[in-house]
């Protein structure tokens, strides 16, 4: 899931999109650092 959202920024047409898809890619890695400690 966190891959697909970096191929989703990196595949970003725009500025807008790419910022939407960055900002949700670091809710996902909160999330898994939150249910997976280090």
């Amino acid at each position: 899931r966190i891959q697909e959202a970096k191929e989703d920024a990196a595949d970003a047409k725009d500025d807008q999109t790419r910022s939407k898809a960055e900002q949700f890619l670091s809710q996902l890695t909160t999330l898994e650092g939150a249910i997976l400690p280090a």
